[in-house]
C-alpha cells in the first residue's frame, strides 16, 4: 500500500454531496498551495544544480567518485532525481559502483538495479522520455531490493540479498563499469540531480517526504546523519568528457491534462504531480 489516500481532497458525489462543503474545501486547498509556493520561493529553491549527461553514444562522459564510502554496507538508500533521453524500457544505467573486484558491486538504472551481482528488475514500465522522476533504491541485507518511484513503491522482480557492500569502490555516474572499462552502450544520457546516498533503508513515509520536497530541496534535516555521499560531494567530483554542471530552473510546470486534477495536487517541482504520477505513466 502506498499510503496514499485516493479520495484527497473531496470530490462532488463521492462522500459528500455537499456542494458548499467541497467548495469551501477547494478553496483550503489552493490556499495551501499558495501558502507552499510562497514558503518555497523564500526558501531559494531555484539555485539548485544538474548534471546533463549529453546526447552521444560515447564512454567518455562519466563522473566519477572514490572512494564512494569508508566503510562496509550492510544496508543503504540512494535516491535521486532522474530525467532519461530512453522512452520506456527502461535500460539506461545511470550509477555504478564497483569493489572488490566486482563491477556490478551496485547497478542502477530505470529499470533495474544490481546489488552484489544480483539483479532485481522492474517486470514493465512507461516511463516518458525527458520525464523527471524521483527514484529511490533500498536495500537491507538479508532483504530484497525495493523501488520508489515519486515516492509510490513499484514491484520489483528479485530475490534476497546477503552480505555487505565493499568499501572504497569507485563510484561512476553515467556508465556501467567493466573491467578497466565501460560499456559503450547503455551510457546514460539525460539529467542527474540531488542525489544522496544513505547508510540506512529508508522507509515509506521517509522517501515520501524526500518526494515532496521536490528535486530542488536539500535532505530532510532528520536524514542528515544518515548521509554518505551528498549531492553536494556529487557536484565536486570529477567531470569527464562532455558532461556539464548546469543551474536547474525547477520551474513549477503543470502535466495534468484535466482541470479537476489541477485541483487534487500538491505543489511539487517534479514534472509528475501527486495526483497526476499514474496518468503520467499511462
Amino acid at each position: 500500500s502506498s499510503g496514499i489516500n485516493a479520495e484527497w481532497p473531496l470530490r462532488p458525489g463521492t462522500l459528500h454531496k455537499d456542494k458548499l462543503l467541497y467548495s469551501s474545501q477547494k478553496i483550503m486547498v489552493l490556499q495551501l498551495n499558495m501558502v507552499l509556493l510562497l514558503v518555497l520561493t523564500m526558501a531559494g529553491v531555484n539555485g539548485n544544480q544538474l548534471l546533463h549527461f549529453p546526447n552521444s553514444v560515447s564512454v567518455r562522459n562519466y563522473v566519477k567518485l572514490k572512494p564512494a564510502f569508508d566503510s562496509a554496507l550492510s544496508k543503504f538508500t540512494v535516491c535521486s532525481w532522474v530525467s532519461s533521453s530512453s522512452e520506456g524500457n527502461g535500460s539506461q544505467q545511470y550509477m555504478s559502483y564497483s569493489a572488490g573486484g566486482s563491477d556490478d558491486a551496485l547497478v542502477l538504472a530505470e529499470g533495474h538495479a544490481i546489488v552484489k551481482g544480483i539483479k532485481s528488475t522492474l517486470p514493465s514500465n512507461n516511463f516518458v522520455k525527458g520525464q523527471w522522476y524521483h527514484r529511490c533504491y533500498s536495500w537491507k541485507s538479508g532483504q530484497a531490493v525495493t523501488y520508489f518511484v515519486n515516492g509510490v513503491q513499484v514491484p520489483l522482480r528479485g530475490e534476497v540479498i546477503n552480505g555487505n557492500l565493499t568499501p572504497g569502490g569507485k563510484l561512476v555516474l553515467g556508465q556501467q563499469q567493466q573491467v578497466g572499462a565501460f560499456f559503450k552502450r547503455p551510457n546514460f544520457v539525460g539529467n542527474l540531480t540531488n542525489l544522496n546516498i544513505f547508510d540506512k533503508q529508508l522507509g515509506f513515509e521517509e522517501i515520501s517526504k524526500l518526494y515532496y520536497r521536490g528535486r530542488c530541496s536539500e535532505v530532510d534535516e532528520s536524514l542528515w546523519s544518515d548521509v554518505i555521499l551528498s549531492w553536494t560531494q556529487v557536484t565536486k567530483a570529477t567531470r569527464y568528457g562532455d558532461v556539464k554542471l548546469v543551474e536547474d530552473t525547477c520551474e513549477f510546470e503543470t502535466k495534468c491534462e484535466e482541470e479537476s486534477e489541477v485541483v487534487r495536487r500538491f505543489i511539487s517541482r517534479s514534472r509528475c504531480y501527486y495526483r497526476c504520477y499514474f496518468y503520467c505513466l499511462k
